[in-house]
This record gives structure tokens, C-alpha cells and sequence, in this order.
């Protein structure tokens, strides 16, 4: 194969750092999901949840592979963006789209405290996201 093989340019601080966001959102995701699963083995989610019984069994553990299915991807992505792989940018502005949802939903469900993490996280990424910096890498990587 010949050619002129270039490799992609280095990663820029602001998608270092959106990188690194990612990795420490999908971190807590797991994190929250081991959690889940943890309660749920224990046989407390019954105690907390109020739910239908004969769904009682498999609502610790299926909230829990949402969460895996949800969250690992963005860890994944993170690490790897840090690692020099390119792919994972698109996984980490779709989660904190979805963030600003959530931020929207917990403002009007008046638990402003978390409506204001959400946001204020979510509105950081995007920013990082789509710095200029960050762009000109992502066209000059996928170009």
C-alpha cells in the first residue's frame, strides 16, 4: 500500500478536557448501575421502589443494564479520545444533549439542585465539544 499515511492530529486541550468529562460521566453511570445492581441483589430496591410485584425481581437488574447499555459507551469513548482514538466525540455530545434534557425535567419538577448540575455540566461539554479548537481537530482528523 503506498500513499501518504498521515496520522491524526493531537488532541487539543478543550477536547482533552470534554474527553475527560465524558470519561468521569460514564464513570458515574457504571458506577450508579453497580450500585443498582448492588441494592437489588441485596433485596433492598423493594424496600425503596415502589413497584408492580411480579415486575419486582428483574427491576434492580434491568435498571441497572440501562444503565451499563447508556454509560459504558461514554466511558469507553473517553478513555479512548484520551488515548488518541477518534471515534467517541459524537457519544459524548449525544449524552449531554440528553444531560440538558434531564436538567429541564428536574427544573420543572422542582429539584433545582440537580437541574443545575445537569445543566451547568452538560452546557460545559457542549461547549468543549464545539470550541473552535476542538472542530478544526475533528475536521482535520475525519477529513
Amino acid at each position: 500500500m503506498t500513499g501518504d499515511m498521515t496520522l491524526p492530529p493531537t488532541l487539543p486541550p478543550t477536547m482533552r478536557a470534554a474527553a475527560l468529562l465524558g470519561a468521569v460521566e460514564g464513570a458515574l453511570g457504571v458506577g450508579f448501575g453497580l450500585f443498582i445492581l448492588v441494592l437489588s441483589a441485596s433485596g433492598q430496591v423493594r424496600e425503596t421502589v415502589d413497584f408492580v410485584a411480579w415486575r419486582g425481581a428483574w427491576m434492580g437488574p434491568g435498571t441497572a443494564l440501562i444503565f451499563f447499555a447508556f454509560f459504558g459507551p461514554v466511558l469507553a469513548a473517553g478513555i479512548l479520545l484520551l488515548k488518541g482514538k477518534t471515534w467517541g466525540r459524537t457519544i459524548i455530545i449525544f449524552l449531554n444533549f440528553i444531560l440538558l434534557g434531564c436538567a429541564w425535567f428536574a427544573f420543572t419538577t422542582h429539584v433545582l439542585w440537580v437541574g443545575v448540575v445537569f445543566a451547568v455540566v452538560g452546557v460545559v461539554a457542549l461547549v468543549l465539544c464545539f470550541h473552535p479548537r476542538s472542530n478544526e481537530w475533528a475536521v482535520a482528523t475525519f477529513r
